[in-house]
C-alpha cells in the first residue's frame, strides 16, 4: 500500500451485449426432415454465437452468421424424433438470448413406388428426400416390390458416390444390406442372388454411405423365381436301365436348369428344357443300384424345387 503513490495507467472495459431473438423463419418442419431456419435479432457475432435447441430429435448441423442481426442454422430432425414444440436460443460471448418456439410436426407417409423388374431407375437424392430409416444422417430413396418365400433376387445400384441399399421387409426391418460404403456399384448379395425369407412386400432402400451426399444413381431390381415342380414320367425305372424323364412344372430357365436326385449310384445326364413348364433328362442307374426311393428336385437361378419321388427297382 502505497497512499502516495503516482503514474499513469491504462483502464480497458469490454462490453459484451446479450443476444436477443426477434424471429425464426420457417418456425416448423417435418419429423425426418433437414431444414435451414433464418433467425433474426440482435447482437449476434460472427464465428463465436450458438444455436441450441431443447429436447430430443433435433440436432443443430451448422450455424452461419450473416451480420449483427441476422444468422441461419441447419436443423437435422430425426424421422422417430416427437412432435411437438421446441425452444430455440442463441448464446454468445454476451450471455443467452430468450427462446422462440419451433414445432416439429409428424412426419408425412412415406410414399415408395412400385419398381419393375429387370429395368433400371433413374433416381437422385436430394436433400428433401427421407432421412434413411438405417442410417439417419443420409437421404434415402425407397422402392417397393412384391416376393414370395423362397425366390430369389439380385438389386444393383450404380452412382458416384458412396451407396448403402437395404433390403426391408413388409415390418421395416433389414433383412439384408450390400457391403458398407461400396462405390461406384453397390450389389445385395455380394454375388449371386439372395433368397426371400417370406411371401409379402419388400422395400427397397438407396441411401448415401456419407452424411448428406446428394447425387443421381441408377437401381435395378432382378427377380428370379422358385421352379416348381408337379411330376415326374416315368417316376420308375430298373437298375442297370438308362431312362429319358420328363419333368413338368414351372420357371423352368433354358441354358440354366440343374437336376438333383437324391442318394448314390444315379448319374444326371444331359438336361434339356423345352419350356418353362416342361423338361426332360437321362437318368443312368447302375446295376448295383439299391432299390427304393430318390428324391428328384430342380434347381434355377430363382433357387430349388419342392421334391418328387423317383423309385429304383
Amino acid at each position: 500500500f502505497y497512499p502516495s503513490a503516482v503514474g499513469s495507467y491504462s483502464l480497458a472495459v469490454n462490453y459484451f451485449p446479450q443476444p436477443t431473438l426477434a424471429s425464426i423463419n420457417p418456425s416448423s418442419a417435418a419429423a425426418g426432415s433437414s431444414v435451414v431456419v433464418t433467425m433474426t435479432g440482435t447482437n449476434f457475432v460472427p464465428n463465436a454465437t450458438s444455436v441450441s435447441v431443447s429436447g430430443s430429435g433435433v440436432t443443430v448441423a451448422a450455424v452461419s452468421v450473416n451480420s449483427a442481426t441476422s444468422l441461419t442454422v441447419t436443423l437435422s430432425i430425426a424421422l422417430a424424433a416427437t412432435a411437438g414444440s421446441r425452444d430455440l436460443i442463441v448464446t454468445t460471448s454476451g450471455g443467452t438470448s430468450s427462446a422462440l418456439s419451433f414445432n416439429v410436426t409428424e412426419a408425412p407417409v412415406r410414399t415408395c413406388p412400385a419398381i419393375t423388374f429387370g429395368q433400371p431407375v433413374s433416381g437422385s437424392l436430394s436433400t428433401s428426400d427421407y432421412r434413411s430409416t438405417q442410417r439417419p444422417d443420409s437421404y434415402s430413396d425407397c422402392y417397393t416390390f412384391s416376393g414370395n418365400a423362397g425366390d430369389r433376387v439380385t438389386i444393383v445400384m450404380s452412382a458416384s458416390f458412396g451407396m448403402n441399399m437395404y433390403l426391408l421387409n413388409s415390418s421395416g426391418q433389414a433383412v439384408t444390406s450390400n457391403a458398407v460404403g461400396s462405390f461406384n456399384q453397390a450389389r445385395i448379395p455380394g454375388s449371386g442372388s439372395v433368397a426371400l425369407p417370406a411371401t409379402g412386400t419388400y422395400t427397397v432402400e438407396a441411401s448415401s454411405y456419407n452424411s448428406g451426399t446428394v447425387g443421381t444413381y441408377f437401381l435395378t431390381v432382378t427377380y428370379f423365381t422358385r421352379p416348381g415342380l408337379t411330376s415326374i414320367e416315368p417316376s420308375s425305372a430298373a437298375a442297370g436301365t438308362t431312362v429319358t424323364v420328363t419333368l413338368t412344372g414351372t420357371n423352368f430357365v433354358s441354358g440354366s436348369t440343374s437336376v438333383f436326385v437324391s442318394g448314390t449310384g444315379i448319374t444326371i445326364g444331359e438336361v434339356s428344357v423345352s419350356s418353362s413348364t416342361s423338361l426332360s433328362v437321362s437318368l443312368s442307374i447302375p446295376l448295383a443300384g439299391v432299390p427304393g426311393s430318390r428324391d428328384v428336385t430342380v434347381t434355377t437361378s430363382g433357387g430349388s424345387s419342392g421334391a418328387l419321388g423317383f423309385t429304383v427297382t
